[in-house]
């Protein structure tokens, strides 16, 4: 069973240093600084074969925001605060904002692999440690299928 602390470390002052790095930093100063935090490990320092975490997570390589909406109303969302391996993590903003900010793939080991920014890295992290600005809320589903997918990537992306 995959063990993931759920509670939002508000005010934290890992996740404000998340938001220095992110916002202020260039691309390779931001990969160096990453792999220097505990429990985060940058896995590819620039993907440009991704061009943003949702297109990372799907495996596609190019997004759309209708694409990134549609999949979000495909997904299932999971009754459970225990998420499989290879499920999504899908976060979103404060109360009331339903719209997804960022979203990853859960590991077995409880850590998430996501996509940062346009061009950014591939990094595996604590579920918790993100920039603020990918919001403060999460959800899990299953991954919908590669049909699925594709389906809605022929509809959306032109």
């Amino acid at each position: 069973m995959i063990k993931l602390d759920l509670s939002v470390p508000v005010d934290s002052p890992v996740r404000r240093q998340f938001n220095l790095i992110y916002q202020f930093l260039e691309r390779n100063e931001l990969n160096q600084h990453l792999s220097k935090v505990e429990g985060v490990l940058v896995i590819k320092p620039e993907s440009i074969v991704y061009d943003d975490c949702f297109a990372y997570v799907f495996d596609i390589a190019r997004s759309s925001p209708e694409l990134n909406s549609a999949i979000d109303d495909l997904v299932r969302p999971l009754n459970t605060r225990k998420p499989q391996e290879k499920d999504c993590v899908f976060y979103s903003g404060g109360l009331g904002c339903i719209e997804v900010k960022h979203i990853g793939i859960v590991q077995k080991d409880g850590k998430i692999v996501s996509k940062w920014g346009d061009d950014g890295p591939i990094v595996r992290h604590p579920l918790w440690a993100i920039p603020e600005c990918y919001g403060n809320r999460v959800r899990f589903s299953r991954m919908p299928s590669r049909e699925e997918v594709l389906r809605l990537r022929k509809k959306f992306v032109r």
